[in-house]
């Protein structure tokens, strides 16, 4: 059943995440803040978690194997670069191997991988696949909008959300005669 991840602090201390296709590895990150060792395949969506010494990367099943006996066997000791700060007592300042892990910095990736020149944008810009992207998003908005996008959304499971017309309609029809009020009562 489902259990708060700090009742489980040690009695489990190996997290496996066999997954290829998962973008954001949140459970990842929080294996690795938690101090558990982590293994997950050699792939581009893990290569982030390279730089932290709990984390096993396999490439084969054989690999994988040896990294569970590997971590099952061995207590986690966190590798912290010679730069990283000492704390007052003269212990190791764990926060600066935990850093990458925060949101902030997550989010800062975030921004440095969306980051498009301007280079990079006339190239897109050349691409034929840009004008099949706006016929299709023209297409995908036609078909949505209005009481047809209603009936479709309805038909496709949409539920109470499916609506979206009669909502819009209804929250102009308020704001106009919200803001009419006001003027009426401004007179």
């Amino acid at each position: 059943g489902r259990r708060d991840h700090a009742e489980i602090g040690v009695e489990y201390h190996v997290f496996v995440n066999p997954s290829i296709t998962e973008v954001l590895c949140t459970t990842t990150a929080e294996a690795i803040a938690m101090g558990k060792w982590v293994i997950v395949p050699r792939h581009a969506s893990n290569e982030f978690f390279l730089q932290f010494s709990n984390c096993l990367q396999y490439t084969s099943k054989s690999e994988f194997v040896e990294l569970l006996q590997y971590a099952l066997s061995n207590p986690v000791d966190y590798v912290i670069s010679e730069s990283s700060s000492t704390a007052k007592d003269g212990s190791i300042d764990r926060s600066q191997f935990f850093a990458p892990l925060t949101w902030e910095n997550a989010t800062l990736r975030l921004i440095d991988s969306a980051y498009l020149n301007k280079r990079e944008a006339r190239r897109r810009d050349r691409l034929t696949l840009h004008k099949e992207d706006r016929s299709i998003q023209e297409w995908h908005y036609a078909l949505g909008n209005g009481k047809s996008g209603d009936v479709l959304r309805k038909v496709l499971g949409g539920g109470p959300v499916a609506e979206q017309s009669t909502y819009k309609n209804l929250s102009s029809t308020l704001s106009t005669s919200s803001s009419s009020t006001s003027l009426v009562s401004a007179r």
